[in-house]
């Protein structure tokens, strides 16, 4: 069913997207799977990338000075384990832990093991750091404390796990850009002729990966052209 209201959707002209969290190459064989046709917004909106093209049309990657603060991180909390992300498709891998192994099996991504952060190369799109809920509760509640701390995207994609990106590199920025690198007017986002045209009888609009401080203006663009929410469900910092 979701197959064919993306399909049905793009017959009428719409230009259908992916937002992911996942770098290219976890990404790939999904994408296969997932009927597209416009570019795709990977490692959590650090980049815009086009599969048919075969390159980067947007990126907004880690500055350098971002090593030394991860450095810090990974001295103070040995125990926790860092996945250093590229935009050449390698993942590097500091301190990896059982939970990192995990989430590396999980999204089909290969990695590659470092003993220090200075050995990743340039440039770093993201970081994901992934211990025990515990620990990662104590490495967050550490990080929130930091001058630096409002400098970059930081949070907890899942109980295990948080992410670091550039400052204003999330997917809501990057789906703004990508609306400007496809031309298409900003309007349609939320047109409800365009939205009910993705649906069958009887759909029903899912949305998710909405960040908490944002649900509020979600909710009301939606509501202003006759969409309310049956029910909203919360886990960290994210809503769906």
């Amino acid at each position: 069913e979701n197959r064919a209201a993306i399909e049905h959707f793009m017959a009428g002209g719409g230009t259908f997207c992916v937002a992911t969290g996942r770098a290219k190459p976890s990404f790939e064989p999904i994408r296969r799977r997932i009927p597209s046709n416009g570019p795709t917004i990977l490692f959590n909106g650090a980049a815009i990338y086009d599969f048919r093209a075969e390159k980067y049309l947007c990126t907004a990657f880690l500055p350098e000075m971002v090593r030394g603060h991860l450095a810090r991180l990974a001295a103070r909390f040995p125990q926790i384990g860092v996945e250093l992300y590229h935009d050449d498709n390698s993942i590097h891998a500091l301190h990896a832990n059982d939970v990192t192994r995990r989430h590396m099996h999980l999204t089909h991504a290969p990695s590659i093991a470092i003993d220090a952060v200075e050995e990743a190369p340039s440039p770093i799109s993201k970081a994901v750091f992934s211990a025990p809920e515990e620990e990662m509760h104590a490495l967050y509640a550490y990080v929130q404390t930091l001058p630096w701390f409002g400098e970059y995207e930081i949070v907890q994609s899942s109980p295990l796990l948080m992410e670091l990106t550039v400052r204003g590199a999330n997917k809501g920025g990057m789906a703004a850009r990508l609306i400007e690198l496809i031309e298409k007017p900003r309007t349609t986002v939320m047109d409800r002729t365009v939205v009910t045209g993705a649906l069958l009888p009887g759909g029903t609009v899912i949305l998710s990966g909405i960040l908490k401080g944002k649900l509020t203006d979600v909710l009301s663009a939606y509501a202003k052209n006759g969409f309310f929410p049956d029910r909203v469900l919360e886990k960290g910092e994210w809503c769906a």
